[in-house]
């Protein structure tokens, strides 16, 4: 069967380091503005800007994201050791279900520099696109930023959050989102063929 073809979950998941609390004055601080409400199907869109890129600097215009069932906003950086053994975990992930589910990640980088972050995305071989390195104070940091990373939260295109490392002040990890958008792509999978079917 096809379910025989996609990888367990189980590859996914690692045991879950302790994350990096980022000092007050770091980079990926919250501000005290106020984030935009999400008010329709293109907040993604909004919150992201007009512009995202690539591992290469390459622009991509953000507008296909409104596109999207589902993106992982990741928080992270190079000098944090809890991320670096998750970042390949979240790589393999996107590789793997890119061709099952329609998704995307949009990398927010904590690094010390845009040097740092392009060589991160590329040691990395990180597919997905980031927000500018100029932007990283921006709304989707104000949205939905923590103080601790790395930090790993499923939305949909209106802004809507489904799945987070952090809720309550409480950590969830990481994998615990893969896990929640893994089921929800195989339910959608499950649903497009029982449509197909009928």
């Amino acid at each position: 069967t096809d379910d025989a073809a996609a990888p367990a979950m189980a590859d996914f998941e690692v045991a879950q380091p302790p994350a990096v609390t980022l000092p007050t004055d770091e980079i990926l601080h919250t501000s005290k503005q106020p984030a935009p409400a999400a008010t329709n199907a293109h907040n993604i869109v909004q919150l992201a800007g007009p512009k995202l890129v690539k591992a290469d600097g390459a622009e991509v215009d953000s507008s296909y994201l409104a596109k999207k069932d589902y993106i992982l906003v990741y928080f992270s950086a190079h000098w944090c050791q809890p991320c670096r053994a998750f970042t390949p975990v979240l790589v393999k992930f996107y590789n793997d279900y890119a061709d099952q589910g329609n998704f995307e990640v949009v990398f927010v980088s904590a690094d010390q520099s845009q040097r740092d972050m392009f060589n991160y995305m590329t040691s990395e071989k990180m597919p997905w696109v980031a927000e500018p390195f100029s932007k990283r104070y921006g709304p989707l940091t104000d949205k939905y930023g923590a103080r601790v990373i790395p930090n790993l939260v499923l939305i949909q295109p209106d802004g809507k959050v489904l799945s987070a490392s952090f809720a309550n002040g409480q950590s969830a990890g990481p994998s615990h989102v893969l896990v929640d958008l893994q089921q929800r792509l195989a339910q959608q999978k499950a649903q497009k063929e029982r449509k197909e079917n009928s």
